[in-house]
């Protein structure tokens, strides 16, 4: 049980999770409650590009390149940019 459980209303303050499946290892929340990639906010990114956008994370790809071919493709290439979290 947990203290969300409890106390059911807590739950609206509590910032959502951010799930390694869907979000690259360096999404966080800002101080202020923004969403962050790579410590860029991603409601910058919208008002730059538009929405949709499709964000890859940079210090994510540059990770996966040095590796090199020990990549998450079948012939050792880099992968989908699904693999890249």
């Amino acid at each position: 049980m947990t203290l969300t459980d409890i106390l059911p209303t807590l739950r609206a303050s509590l910032r959502a999770h951010l799930d390694g499946g869907v979000w690259p290892a360096s999404a966080r929340w800002g101080e202020h409650g923004e969403l962050l990639i790579d410590g860029v906010p991603v409601t910058a990114l919208a008002e730059a590009y538009g929405t949709p956008v499709h964000v890859l994370s940079e210090s994510q790809v540059r990770s996966r390149c040095r590796r090199g071919g020990r990549g998450g493709g079948p012939d050792g290439d880099a992968g989908t940019p699904g693999e890249l979290r």
